[in-house]
């Protein structure tokens, strides 16, 4: 389920881009603060489903995390599910928000600009997995590259390759 798929879908065509958020009540109010072309999975974990409706309205959607440790562990599940799923022109970018608010608290708090600038400011799906690989660990001789380096791990650059 995508909350507000059939509200958010002209503005998200007009501006070419769609936020996706945790909750209904994060939607609501970014939709009062003037963000459109926003949609709730209602929850963390996205599915396979939920990835196909989500590029239908955008070919590289921005997920949006609160920012706190829950935020940044769903952020390292959602890459790792999205991986498989990926094809030639539909990706997905995350924003981070300042640590310990959600989209309703930044708006409210800070503005809609501040919300903004974290949306414009998302980073691509292969920077969290270039991120998560390479800060596990030292880079500094090839036994100490993290797994994936080595192709112990299903994340390597043949998951992530089109074709």
């Amino acid at each position: 389920m995508v909350f507000n798929f059939a509200r958010a879908r002209v503005s998200a065509f007009d501006k070419g881009e769609l936020i996706v958020v945790e909750g209904y009540m994060d939607v609501i109010a970014l939709h009062q603060a003037g963000f459109k072309n926003v949609v709730a999975t209602l929850g963390t974990a996205f599915t396979e489903r939920q990835m196909e409706v989500l590029w239908l309205l955008a070919p590289e959607p921005v997920i949006c995390f609160d920012g706190d440790k829950a935020g940044e562990a769903a952020a390292a599940r959602a890459v790792d599910r999205m991986l498989p799923h990926l094809r030639e022109g539909h990706s997905f970018r995350f924003a981070f928000l300042p640590h310990g608010q959600d989209p309703d608290d930044l708006v409210r708090g800070s503005g809609p600009a501040a919300f903004a600038g974290c949306v414009s400011g998302a980073r691509p799906l292969i920077d969290m997995l270039w991120t998560r690989e390479t800060s596990a660990a030292s880079l500094d001789t090839p036994e100490r590259a993290p797994p994936s380096r080595r192709g112990s791990r299903p994340c390597s650059a043949r998951s992530v390759m089109p074709g």
